[in-house]
């Protein structure tokens, strides 16, 4: 089995290896010692097509590596956002939610962020027990402009079910 990246992969992995070394690694320390929020770095990396979820899951998890080499912080912002938010939406939302959510985390380059429903949740996301009206949110609540939400609903004295839900923040 060839596990090389196609030339297409190869060319956006370096693409992204140079913008990291040359505009990330910089400031990395920087941002992080004064935990300041890295909008232009985003928008740039939206620029780049590491923002949302149109590139094939190899070129994604080569770009990814290639961020988090250089600041893992900046590489779980790009996690959370594609993963966790973007993803479940592009592939379980209906067309109505596609149309919302994936055009303000894409095209206008919004960040989406996760909560649990309930301040005790810890992953795993299974042990999330109750929905409660306070959110432990992860991510970058004040400039996330979608949320997935994790929510649990008890079905059986033995069983629980996991929901997801997206909104606007």
């Amino acid at each position: 089995m060839d596990f090389s990246l196609t030339p297409e992969q190869e060319s956006f992995r370096q693409s992204i290896r140079q913008f990291a070394e040359s505009s990330v690694a910089p400031i990395a320390s920087d941002l992080d010692r004064k935990a300041q929020y890295p909008a232009d770095v985003i928008d740039s990396l939206a620029g780049l097509g590491l923002l949302g979820c149109d590139r094939d899951f190899v070129s994604y998890v080569a770009g990814l590596v290639e961020i988090s080499r250089v600041w893992a912080s900046l590489g779980a912002i790009l996690s959370v956002h594609n993963s966790f938010v973007c993803y479940p939406i592009a592939r379980f939302g209906n067309e109505a939610q596609k149309n919302k959510y994936l055009k303000l985390l894409v095209n206008e380059r919004q960040l989406g962020c996760y909560a649990f429903a309930e301040p005790a949740a810890s992953v795993p996301q299974t042990r999330v027990q109750n929905v409660s009206r306070t959110q432990s949110t992860i991510g970058r609540p004040g400039t996330s402009r979608v949320a997935r939400t994790i929510a649990g609903t008890v079905v059986t004295s033995s069983s629980s079910m996991i929901r997801g839900l997206v909104s606007a923040t």
